[in-house]
């Protein structure tokens, strides 16, 4: 099955991310006002999954083991918080 997320005109995934899973049903998810920490959110699976929690509307904090400006994302949008290993 595929997943496909609301875009708004500018191509950006709209809040509140509406998701259909094809052949499914319809899930909308809405995280506005809400906190998200997520972990190991600086790559792969964990900032895909940043990624939703911040157009589902949630406030995230994403966590690395290196300084905000080593990583070659910028993390636009997220608040960053460095954790010793």
């Amino acid at each position: 099955s595929r997943v496909t997320y609301p875009r708004s005109p500018q191509g950006t995934i709209t809040p509140g991310c509406a998701c259909t899973v094809a052949g499914v049903r319809d899930v909308a998810f809405d995280f506005s006002g809400r906190a998200v920490v997520v972990t190991g959110g600086t790559s792969g699976i964990g900032r895909a999954v940043a990624a939703g929690f911040g157009a589902a509307g949630a406030d995230v904090t994403i966590t690395g083991t290196r300084d905000r400006g080593e990583y070659d994302d910028d993390f636009e949008g997220f608040a960053f918080r460095r954790v010793e290993r």
